[in-house]
C-alpha cells in the first residue's frame, strides 16, 4: 500500500482507489510548502509493482511545474525495482521541465537499495 501526502496537513482528505488497494491523500493538486519553495510528495507504504503507477502519476503532477520537487520517502520501508524505475524517470522528466527532484528522509532499507544500485548521489538521498 502506498499513501500520497500534500505539503500542508489541513488540506489531507482521503480516497480510495480501486488499483490494489492504494489511498491517496490530498486534494489532487500539489501543494507548495511556501512562496517559491519547493513541492513536496510524500509517499507511505511500499513502493513496489503494485503500487508504482501511482506513485509515478503523482509525482510527474508535481514535477511538470519545473520546480524543486521533494519525495518525502520517510513512510516508504519498502521499495523494488518498480519503485527505482519512478524515481528515475520522475528525475528525468524533472530536468525535462526545468526543475528538480530529490528523495529525502529515505529509511535506511530504501536508502541501501539506492546505494546499491548507485542512486543516492544522482537523487540526492
Amino acid at each position: 500500500m502506498i499513501a500520497f501526502a500534500d505539503a500542508e496537513p489541513s488540506m489531507i482528505r482521503s480516497a480510495s482507489l480501486s488499483s490494489g488497494g492504494l489511498i491517496a491523500k490530498g486534494n489532487n493538486s500539489m501543494n507548495m510548502a511556501g512562496p517559491g519553495g519547493p513541492t513536496i510528495v510524500t509517499l507511505e507504504g511500499d513502493l513496489d509493482f503494485a503500487s508504482w503507477r501511482e506513485a509515478r502519476d503523482r509525482i510527474a503532477e508535481a514535477v511538470q511545474t519545473g520546480d524543486e520537487v521533494l519525495v518525502d520517502m520517510s513512510g516508504v520501508p519498502f521499495m523494488d525495482s518498480a519503485g527505482i524505475a519512478v524515481l528515475v524517470h520522475s528525475r528525468r522528466q524533472a530536468h525535462r521541465s526545468g526543475g528538480t527532484l530529490h528523495v529525502t528522509n529515505a529509511q535506511p532499507q530504501v536508502r541501501r537499495v539506492l546505494q546499491v544500485m548507485g542512486l543516492l548521489d544522482l537523487l540526492h538521498a
